[in-house]
C-alpha cells in the first residue's frame, strides 16, 4: 500500500473534473460575484494546476500541488507482532503473516505565482480531499485528518512572486509482510528456521521504552491422555 499514490490519484481525479466543468469552482470559493466567477474559471482553465510527487523543482510549471511525505511512525502494535499462522493440508503451520498499524503524514503544497489564486487552489484542494475521504477509507485508510499553513519558501527557493501554502493528511493504515516470501528467506532464512518447535511457544515483549524485545521460549507439556 502506497498512500502518496492514492493521495495523487484523487487530486488528478478532482482537478480533472473541474477542469471539465469550470462552474464546480462556483460552489467551492463561494463565488456569486459574476466577474470574479468568470476571472476564476478563466485562470483555471489557462492553467490548471498540475500534480507531481515530491517538492516542487526550480523548473515545475506553476501552478502545481506537490505531494511530499513528512515523516511516518508505527502507531499501534500486536502481541507477537500480530502473528497469524499459515496451516497447511495436514494442518500445520507453515508460515506466517505479521501486522502493525501505520500513520502516515503528508504535506501536499499549493504552488503559484500569485496569492489570491494560492489561496483558491488551496481551497479547491481542501473540497477535494475532504470529497475523497470516502476513497480513502474504501482505500483502507482509516481517519484522514486534514489541516493547513501559510508557509515562507526558503530564500534559496523563493522566486521573484513565488506563494505556498501546505495542506497536511494524516492517514492511518495497517501494514503486513510474510514470512513465505524470497525476502524473508533472505534476511531471516527459511521461515521454517524461525517458526516454534512441536510443543513450544515463542513469547516476544516490548519493554515500555520500545526498541528492546527480548525472546523466550517457554516449553509446554503435552498432553498424554
Amino acid at each position: 500500500m502506497i498512500p502518496e499514490r492514492h493521495i495523487r490519484r484523487a487530486i488528478v481525479a478532482g482537478v480533472n473534473a473541474i477542469t471539465a466543468d469550470t462552474t464546480l469552482l462556483d460552489d467551492i470559493l463561494e463565488l456569486d460575484d459574476a466577474d470574479e466567477a468568470a476571472k476564476i474559471r478563466a485562470a483555471w482553465t489557462a492553467s490548471p494546476p498540475g500534480v507531481i510527487l515530491g517538492y516542487a523543482r526550480a523548473n515545475t510549471p506553476m501552478p502545481v500541488y506537490a505531494i511530499a511525505l513528512l515523516g511516518d511512525q508505527q502507531v499501534q502494535d500486536f502481541v507477537g507482532m500480530g502473528e497469524e499462522a499459515y496451516i497447511d493440508d495436514d494442518d500445520e503451520m507453515d508460515g506466517a503473516t505479521f501486522i502493525h498499524r501505520i500513520r502516515e503524514n503528508y504535506g501536499i503544497y499549493t504552488y503559484s505565482n500569485h496569492v489570491d489564486l494560492t489561496i483558491a487552489w488551496y481551497r479547491v484542494l481542501r473540497a477535494i480531499l475532504n470529497v475523497a475521504r470516502v476513497r480513502f477509507v474504501n482505500a483502507g485508510f482509516d481517519d484522514p485528518m486534514l489541516g493547513g499553513a501559510d508557509l515562507m519558501p526558503s530564500p534559496e527557493y523563493k522566486g521573484e512572486d513565488l506563494f505556498v501554502r501546505r495542506l497536511t493528511i494524516s492517514l492511518d493504515y495497517s501494514e503486513t509482510w510474510a514470512s513465505r516470501t524470497a525476502l524473508w528467506t533472505a534476511i531471516n532464512g527459511a521461515p521454517e528456521a524461525v517458526l516454534p518447535t512441536g510443543g513450544s511457544v515463542v513469547v516476544r515483549h516490548e519493554d515500555s521504552g520500545g526498541g528492546v524485545h527480548p525472546i523466550a521460549e517457554s516449553e509446554i507439556e503435552e498432553d498424554e491422555d
